[in-house]
């Protein structure tokens, strides 16, 4: 019998939701491209030090 009360009430909600999903979407959007920046950096540093290691490598031999 609850259902039926709490009906009218979910469009409101729905709206309200929508509301702090849009916000919370452009922040996601915003971290992950900031993750993906740091992501990208940080294998460039990675990649940077295996050329160094193969470089130091490929010189002993």
């Amino acid at each position: 019998m609850k259902s039926p009360l709490t009906l009218p009430l979910s469009p409101t909600g729905r709206g309200r939701r929508r509301e702090g999903t849009e916000i919370s979407d452009f922040l996601r959007r915003k971290l992950r491209y900031k993750l993906k920046k740091t992501i990208s950096y940080i294998h460039y540093k990675e990649v940077k030090l295996a050329l160094i290691c193969c470089k130091i490598l490929l010189d002993k031999k």
